[in-house]
């Protein structure tokens, strides 16, 4: 008796030791879930129609702060000096371009654009031009309304996507001012490879810094030709030069994504070795 007393509580004890286990995994689950899971929604009916045009609008802006920073070498706003081509125009305003290097005197001035400051601007953008998604008239029709507190913006630059968050109290009231549905947050993901556009600038600006004086062409055709991307580069004038690099697997709304940014040169004085016919032969005495 004492042999099966003795079986009992071991039994017993594995028992509880399974319980126990059992319970940390359910409250390690619940922690690890998403945030957007542990928000619970309720949107039917007509908030449905509401919830799907919010996502498909902020899907638009995200596709539209893509398209427009990386045309601006990763900028939202620009900083206080840039490069404007006389050339190269976006539908009928000049693009201006930020200078990942102005070498006008040395040493160069070096500022490439980092994946971290992309993020930031790419949120600035999607903060700036997502509410316009929530007007409240664009339902009206349907006698509905559309409630927003302050938004929470952020943006991750992925392998291969950009994944944008906006986590933000809504509420969708009908006509007679009662809440139909309610939404906490909306998610969207860009498949666009910021990434491989900005470290291969990046990894050339780093070359070119060391020589600002000309285009490093073997070196702009190797750290880009490794990545897939096709490379572009422009003279402005002034020693400045506009480069493009276009990833051709990458294409949002029909249009390849693109980045841009300027380098400035630093001027070479003028010598009687040039050979380019710039200096105008002279009597000697």
């Amino acid at each position: 008796n004492q042999m099966y007393y003795k079986r009992g509580q071991i039994a017993i004890f594995i028992l509880i030791g399974v319980l126990i286990l059992v319970v940390a995994g359910l409250f390690l689950f619940a922690k690890k879930r998403p945030a957007s899971e542990e928000s619970a929604e309720v949107v039917t009916g007509e908030a449905k129609i509401v919830n799907e045009y919010l996502k498909r609008c902020l899907t638009t802006k995200a596709e539209q702060a893509v398209l427009y920073n990386m045309k601006r070498g990763g900028y939202y706003k620009l900083p206080e000096v840039y490069a404007l081509s006389p050339f190269i125009t976006d539908s009928t305003i000049p693009i201006a371009y930020p200078y990942y290097i102005y070498a006008y005197k040395l040493p160069p001035a070096v500022t490439p654009m980092s994946l971290d400051l992309a993020q930031d601007y790419l949120m600035d953008n999607v903060k700036d031009n997502f509410p316009s998604c929530l007007d409240s008239e664009m339902f009206s029709d349907r006698g509905i309304k559309i409630k927003a507190g302050e938004g929470n913006y952020s943006v991750v630059i992925g392998n291969k996507a950009v994944f944008f968050d906006v986590k933000i109290p809504i509420e969708i009231l009908d006509s007679e001012g009662n809440i139909i549905g309610t939404i906490n947050s909306l998610h969207s993901e860009v498949e666009a490879n910021v990434k491989r556009l900005i470290t291969a600038a990046n990894a050339y600006i780093n070359i070119q810094k060391d020589d600002t004086y000309s285009i490093l062409m073997t070196d702009l055709i190797g750290v880009t030709s490794s990545e897939g991307i096709i490379p572009g580069a422009m003279y402005i004038g002034n020693n400045e030069v506009v480069f493009t690099f276009v990833d051709p697997q990458t294409k949002i709304n029909d249009e390849y994504l693109e980045l841009n940014f300027a380098v400035k040169y630093t001027q070479r004085e003028a010598s009687k070795d040039d050979l380019t016919g710039l200096y105008p032969e002279t009597d000697e005495a």
